[in-house]
């Protein structure tokens, strides 16, 4: 079987009184191999801590957001981890989501400053 993912992206933006029509991208279909898939909830503080993959060995597909009020200004970094910190590849603001392909076995994450909440689905590749 293919195409067993889907995902669905829409942006726009309106300011000043004018609206561009950002972009929609729906229904993009994308091959699984594997059958597996992390999800979770952990609060996210300035240490890098691993996001939980469970049995997960190949992720591929995720999907993360910051559940933090866009009032707190606290951000969170993804990325590899290499003593003493992070290599990001990602930086979500409260309250943002971004989706795409991880290349990283065992993704990291941190907060600028204080603590927040990262929900996270990692599908296998």
């Amino acid at each position: 079987m293919s195409n067993e993912i889907t995902t669905t992206v829409k942006v726009s933006v309106t300011k000043n009184n004018i609206k561009n029509r950002g972009m929609d991208a729906s229904g993009l279909k994308v091959d699984q191999t594997g059958v597996g898939y992390a999800s979770g909830v952990m609060e996210v503080t300035t240490t890098p801590q691993a996001i939980p993959m469970g049995d997960l060995t190949t992720p591929g597909r995720f999907v993360m957001q910051s559940q933090e009020d866009a009032d707190t200004g606290v951000n969170i970094q993804i990325g590899s981890y290499d003593s003493p910190g992070i290599h990001e590849f990602l930086e979500l603001f409260p309250v943002e989501t971004a989706s795409g392909r991880l290349k990283e076995t065992q993704p990291y994450a941190k907060c600028t400053t204080g603590t927040a909440v990262l929900e996270y689905f990692i599908l296998e590749a």
